[in-house]
Formats: structure tokens, sequence, C-alpha cells
């Protein structure tokens, strides 16, 4: 059986923290811009705007979602009926 070289896991930890840190500076960073974009379509009161090649919209969308919470409270059995399992593998590094 082959030794786990462990200066290359190390290596490979710092590197998905690293990677880790920096996604979550450019989801910041793409987030302040949409705040942006959001901002001014509000102050304007647009819902769609032209600029350049692209077309944005900010609109209100109506959704409909299935309360399983509430349905699984108030239909145990029946919920517990339609219930599946699955497995599968999560890495975590903390």
């Amino acid at each position: 059986m082959d030794k786990i070289n462990m200066d290359a896991v190390l290596e490979d930890i710092l590197a998905v923290k690293s990677l880790e840190q920096d996604i979550r500076a450019v989801k910041e960073a793409q987030d302040a811009a949409k705040s942006r974009i959001k901002d001014t379509m509000t102050q304007f009161g647009l819902e769609e705007l032209t600029v350049d090649v692209f077309t944005v919209r900010y609109k209100d969308v109506t959704t409909s979602r299935f309360d399983s919470k509430r349905f699984s409270q108030q239909h145990k059995a029946l919920y517990e009926d339609y219930l599946t399992s699955s497995t599968s593998k999560k890495l975590t590094i903390s």
C-alpha cells in the first residue's frame, strides 16, 4: 500500500481554501454590481433596460412552491410514504 503524501494533501487543502476565499470575493463583487444595477433601475422606475448588446430585466416574478414542511405536519403518513433516501459522499474541510 502506498504511503499518503501529506505534503501533497496539505497543498491541495490550502489550494481549496484559497479558491473558496477567491470565490467568496468574486461573489461579493458580483452581488455589489447587481445591487447597483437594481438600484439604478429602481431609481428610474425601469423594469427593462437595454445597454449595448445587453437587455436587463428587473421585475416582480410570482412563483408557487410546495410547502413540504406544512404538508409533512398535516399529512405525516402520506408524506413519509413518498420520502426517498439517497446516499452520497461529501467532502468537508474545516
